[in-house]
């Protein structure tokens, strides 16, 4: 992998690889970085460069993402047989032709969940994840997943979260990975059971450096918002950041909901804000981050009525030039089959992101991670490499 180098930076401008020179030479061959000269629909850039460029990830699911490798290896361990066949065994743990309906596609999650019930492997779990970010030069991410799923084989939520932070320590130590743990609350279960696990949870929580709890959020829940109202009242007190999954699919009315009753700090998803101007207002006055994952949300639009159906027809560039603070994410690497270099080569493709706007969701994404002062400013550097490729 072609990786950027961070030990050596001048105070003007960055040492940058051969490898990016050559490739900063081509896309100024093509157009101008800033838009002039050449249309910008015709800065393709090279799905190499793209690996290349430090990423920050938002907004990725444990259990929908772990390595086929790793299902592979936890099957066996766990005596669960898989497909032999290839194309059988991605419709077992992916998004195919063969999901005819949204409920089809959520129960894919059932094998990754089914896996994650020990320690052991929800330790290992969190690492192969964390391996796979590194491959592409994520520099930073959050790992979001509900403990409440995981206890089948009688794990208390506290050995969950042990195993979860101590796989990501091991990731923060083996790779330079930053990041931390997201703790899920389910919509589809009661408001006491999130209290539960929001208590519970609080004595991982301010421990970046060993890839603690960084916030909590509210997933699997369709129009029961205005339930969890005092649950997240309490994770305020108890100092978590909050995202709330909302917008994803079809009406944006609940995205005033999580900000105004539940306190989000950001909004998981919340495309469909683009149907509404009072919401893209608020969104903008307040400077609320949108965890966008684009082929997540195609994969699951396509099954509504007025959804986003394609990539072209997905708002994520509306949705910046709004001046909304958009971050880029792949939700589920394994399910959706994707990774943050594949999102980034289709917003290339689809939307004609260029290194401006990548730089953008860059700064946008640092300026919104859960993790303390100190982290956001370790990542700095990465901010400036993006902004020697603007300006070289």
């Amino acid at each position: 992998m072609h990786s950027f180098k961070t030990n050596h930076i001048s105070k003007h401008k960055l040492s940058l690889s051969p490898f990016l020179n050559r490739t900063l030479s081509f896309i100024k061959n093509r157009s101008n970085l800033h838009g002039q000269g050449t249309s910008e629909k015709e800065q393709i850039l090279d799905k190499k460069f793209l690996k290349s460029l430090p990423k920050i990830e938002l907004h990725c699911h444990v259990d929908g993402s772990l390595p086929l490798e790793t299902i592979k290896k936890f099957s066996q361990r766990c005596g669960i047989s898989l497909p032999k066949d290839p194309q059988l065994l991605k419709e077992r743990t992916s998004v195919t032709s063969k999901c005819k309906t949204l409920f089809e596609c959520f129960q894919l999650f059932n094998l990754q969940i089914d896996l994650l019930q020990t320690k052991t492997n929800i330790e290992e779990g969190v690492l192969s994840i964390l391996e796979k970010a590194s491959e592409e030069n994520v520099k930073y991410i959050e790992l979001r997943f509900a403990p409440q799923l995981h206890l089948k084989e009688g794990l208390t939520i506290s050995k969950v979260l042990e195993s979860a932070v101590k796989g990501f320590k091991r990731g923060k130590s083996e790779l330079g990975i930053e990041g931390g743990i997201i703790v899920g609350a389910l919509g589809d279960l009661s408001e006491q059971l999130a209290i539960d696990l929001f208590q519970s949870s609080a004595p991982f929580l301010n421990k970046a450096e060993e890839g603690g709890v960084v916030g909590v959020d509210l997933c699997r829940v369709i129009n029961q918002y205005h339930n969890f109202g005092t649950a997240f009242k309490i994770a305020r007190q108890l100092g978590y950041p909050t995202t709330i999954h909302t917008g994803e699919i079809g009406s944006p009315e609940f995205i005033a909901t999580s900000l105004e009753q539940l306190y989000a700090n950001r909004i998981g998803h919340g495309v469909h804000c683009i149907k509404d101007e009072q919401i893209i207002e608020t969104l903008v006055k307040k400077q609320i981050p949108l965890e966008v994952c684009m082929t997540s949300n195609v994969q699951s639009n396509i099954y509504f009525r007025g959804g986003f159906h394609s990539y072209q027809s997905h708002p994520v560039r509306k949705l910046l030039d709004h001046n909304i603070k958009v971050t880029i994410n792949t939700d589920n690497r394994t399910i959706s089959d994707t990774t943050l270099t594949r999102e980034f080569h289709l917003l290339n493709k689809y939307h004609h992101f260029g290194i401006v706007q990548f730089e953008k969701v860059f700064s946008n994404a640092l300026d919104s991670i859960f993790a303390p002062p100190h982290v956001k400013q370790k990542l700095q550097p990465f901010l400036k490499e993006y902004q020697s490729l603007t300006t070289n």
